[in-house]
């Protein structure tokens, strides 16, 4: 779950999950961020399960410098889950590298070479950086003219429901 939304003017970000797969599929989606990090205003994330929030390090670490926005349970959950995301894709690079090591060492032909982890530990530390904890039912302003406010969504501890409103000519769009 990944949806850019423009206003014309700038460009916001509802959620930035990982896609979950096949070791070089799920690389390969998942290093293809389809727009420049960089040119994202803010983000509204509406909870912490890896399908929703699990690429924030890697849109930190291409160029993101904005303010990722959530109620505060996802943002506490998000430093786990993220850190032990980097954990685990350390871990295994580093296991497909000694495998892919030793059976080169032992001739074994037409090995593929490992996959990198998307992000670091260090990279979802530095992400943590940009949560800013929101309070529910507060319109909350993320740039010119456009607002988000978060509601309960029921789903897991800290996940809401986030409307984004932009006023165009006096007219709010939602």
């Amino acid at each position: 779950s990944m949806h850019a939304v423009s206003t014309g003017k700038e460009t916001y970000l509802l959620d930035c999950g990982m896609f979950q797969g096949h070791r070089r599929e799920a690389f390969e989606l998942n290093t293809q961020i389809p727009f420049d990090a960089s040119s994202i205003k803010a983000v509204a994330l509406s909870h912490a399960h890896v399908d929703h929030s699990g690429n924030l390090p890697l849109l930190v670490k291409k160029g993101f410098n904005g303010v990722i926005h959530a109620t505060s349970a996802t943002a506490d959950l998000c430093r786990y889950m993220l850190a032990d995301s980097a954990f685990l894709q350390e871990k295994d690079a580093a296991f497909l590298e000694k495998r892919h090591k030793r059976r080169r060492a032992i001739g074994v032909p037409g090995e593929i070479a490992p996959v990198p982890p998307l992000y670091t530990v260090a990279d979802a530390e530095n992400a943590m950086r940009h949560f800013r904890p929101s309070p529910l039912h507060q319109k909350i302003d993320v740039g010119p003219n456009a607002t988000i406010e978060l509601s309960n969504a029921g789903h897991i501890l800290g996940s809401c429901c986030i409307l984004f409103e932009h006023a165009v000519n006096g007219r709010k769009l939602r």
